[in-house]
């Protein structure tokens, strides 16, 4: 799955074009199968759950903060004659993002 972060600081700042991630990876491609009439390997599920943790007086966003689940690897080619593809994995369930500003005693 994906990593976790944890910020606490005064101010947090994420300038244009800045990022903090917390991103699960792709999941891997099936094997294909070169035998007739065998089914090709199933793809790899996505990582996910990522979880950032924020905690500030002031946060000022002007990037991406973002935990996404990584995608599903593609099912395998099947073998020639009645062998199919394989399925494909699942993609890995989006994460959480956690902001606290400890000024205001709230989470945001």
């Amino acid at each position: 799955g994906a990593g976790c972060l944890f910020i606490a600081a005064k101010n947090i700042v994420v300038n244009a074009g800045g990022i903090i991630r917390a991103n699960g990876g792709a999941g891997g491609a099936g094997a294909a199968v070169a035998s007739i009439n065998c089914g090709g390997g199933g793809g790899g599920g996505g990582g996910g759950d990522g979880l950032i943790v924020l905690i500030y007086e002031t946060l000022t966003n002007a990037g991406t903060i973002e935990v996404l689940g990584g995608a599903a690897g593609a099912g395998g080619a099947g073998g020639g004659g009645t062998g199919t593809a394989g399925n494909s994995g699942s993609a890995g369930a989006v994460g959480t993002i956690i902001k606290y500003n400890i000024r205001l005693r709230r989470f945001e």
